[in-house]
């Protein structure tokens, strides 16, 4: 890695216009980190109350297999480009042309970027659709070990997704262009509001198919096809309103400019040619999630795709508002500090932002360990999503658990590379990475089902982890002797939280017995709140430094309040 030729990067001057200083206080990456995590948070729970009301309705049909998987594909991208790729790769872009020509110049950048990106998706979705339209679904059912009459249901579905890509990717950019100007809050709310349009496309789709009325799988194939397609129209719709919401914010900063076309153009072909690489480092794990639910899909099917999808979901809301909220708020002053040479503020800003991810992501990970099953109860057993779809979701959830504390530090360690102008390293693992859990999650498959699949993108989380922590030691950056211990007291209070979350689910279990739904919301609530008692008491005790600084915001906030 110090071999390389760094690009160049921002300047003082610029990057601390967008929200940093030189030498900003140790609760500023905290602050912004809560403020993204917040809006992302709540995006996220919405989620769920929206994948809850759809498993309800749809349960594990063949109709409801083919919609989850028709919207992962354009749902994957979002979450690849637009949960930091985009942003990493286009901020030192946009900050160099501020540095260069002002707005002026700044300006420019967005409509050529942004212009030809247009032009490009627009392509894409068009294509895409077409493909799909033409497809003979014989040809795709060749390629489906069970049930090949989904085929056409899927391409059905595509069909009306494809061309989410286009609002969702321009979401991403103008979500890369707010970040660079410190506008952290519209961003990371917009998808709130998707979920709040696929929500009223959800009672749209029950009251015109089924009038309200409990379906039934076994004789409602139509009727779900209908419903289907008016959730995928939802969809759709929810994206564009997503990228709309930015458009206010755009112009109060100057920023919404008409787009040029210029594929050729210079400015272009390097945020082309950076943002692949950038977004597979970062990616790695999505990319790994989403083609383990074609695996699903294709080789186990009975709902496979949907339990891997649900789970997947769950595991993510940490991994997405810690890993990538942390990530987000350290970046900025990461490339400054790198641009300027000075390493021990690389070291000190990476140190601060790994314990900090790693203490949220270990804690979670510990909760979910010993909550798997009744969290999974409370948020989808509803409805046609039975007991068995609940369980197999369980064993999906617990294997993906475990990769939550890699996950949350992988975002920071690709940011070091890329600030430090080696996007090709992270890139090159991660696409290692990802031929390997493939190939580990074909083999899985068969014979242990979703759960064998989840495992497999564990491995791959934490072999991403450990090998960019491994080659970073060959930067200019100090070594950092201390990281390893704070590691270890983080892990020891993640066991902490984990005992205490099972033991009152388990005192539950055996003391209640109740059949009542509000008796396991209770379990989990109170499960979750003796595990953040024994972290705080055993973090308290240690006196671990991340959860001081994350107290430390709580009563400044509070005082504020």
């Amino acid at each position: 890695m110090a071999a390389e030729t760094p690009p160049q990067m921002p300047s003082a001057a610029e990057i601390q216009a967008t929200g940093s200083a030189d030498a900003r206080p140790s609760s500023a990456l905290a602050r912004n980190s809560f403020l993204v995590a917040i809006c992302t948070g709540l995006s996220r729970i919405l989620g769920y109350v929206r994948d809850s009301a759809l498993g309800a309705l749809f349960g594990t049909s063949p109709t409801y297999e083919a919609l989850r998987l028709a919207f992962s594909i354009p749902n994957f991208l979002r979450r690849l480009f637009g949960e930091g790729a985009l942003t990493a790769v286009f901020l030192p872009m946009f900050q160099r042309a501020r540095q260069r020509g002002g707005d002026i110049e700044a300006r420019e950048t967005v409509a050529i970027v942004g212009g030809t990106q247009l032009a490009v998706l627009l392509t894409l979705a068009f294509a895409g659709s077409a493909i799909c339209i033409f497809t003979p679904p014989s040809v795709l059912a060749g390629f489906l070990t069970e049930n090949p009459e989904r085929a056409p249901l899927l391409l059905k579905y595509l069909t009306i997704l494809i061309p989410y890509l286009v609002p969702v990717c321009l979401y991403a950019f103008a979500m890369a262009i707010l970040n660079a100007r410190a506008k952290f809050f519209v961003p990371a709310i917009a998808p709130f509001f998707q979920n709040i349009v696929a929500l009223l496309s959800f009672v749209v789709a029950w009251g015109v198919a089924f009038g309200f009325k409990k379906p039934n799988i076994a004789e409602d194939a139509e009727r779900f096809d209908l419903a289907a397609q008016i959730v995928a129209g939802g969809f759709l719709s929810g994206g564009i309103i997503m990228f709309l919401i930015q458009l206010p914010s755009l112009r109060a900063e100057g920023m919404l400019v008409c787009p040029k076309l210029q594929i050729s153009h210079p400015l272009f072909r390097e945020f082309a040619k950076n943002l692949l690489p950038m977004a597979l480092s970062l990616g790695a794990v999505q990319l790994s999630v989403f083609l383990s639910t074609v695996i699903a899909f294709t080789i186990v099917a009975h709902g496979a795709n949907i339990h891997l999808d649900y789970a997947a979901r769950i595991f993510q809301l940490p991994q997405g508002i810690v890993g990538s909220a942390v990530a987000t708020a350290a970046f900025p002053h990461l490339a400054k500090s790198w641009h300027e040479k000075k390493y021990h503020e690389v070291r000190t800003e990476l140190d601060r932002g790994l314990g900090l991810a790693v203490f949220l992501g270990a804690a979670a990970s510990a909760g979910l360990l010993a909550l798997a099953h009744p969290i999974v109860t409370v948020l989808y057993g509803y409805g046609n999503f039975d007991e068995v779809a609940c369980g197999e979701t369980s064993k999906a959830l617990t294997a993906f658990a475990i990769s939550i504390p890699f996950l949350t530090a992988v975002p920071l360690l690709a940011r070091i590379f890329y600030a430090s102008g080696n996007t090709r390293t992270p890139s090159y693992v991660a696409a290692a990475l990802i031929a390997t859990d493939c190939g580990g999650a074909y083999l899985l498959a068969k014979p242990f089902g979703v759960a064998g699949i989840a495992a497999a993108t564990t491995v791959t989380a934490i072999l991403n982890c450990v090998i960019l922590s491994v080659l970073l030691r060959k930067s200019p950056m100090p070594k950092s002797p201390a990281l390893g211990f704070r590691l270890l007291k983080i892990a020891f209070a993640a066991v902490a939280c984990g005992a205490g979350a099972f033991a009152t689910r388990f005192a539950f279990e055996q003391l209640l017995r109740s059949p009542l739904r509000i008796a396991l919301v209770a379990e989990v609530a109170f499960s979750v709140v003796a595990g953040a008692a024994s972290l705080a008491a055993v973090a308290r005790w240690m006196n671990l430094e991340e959860f001081g600084e994350l107290t430390a915001l709580a009563r400044r906030r509070k005082r504020a309040n």
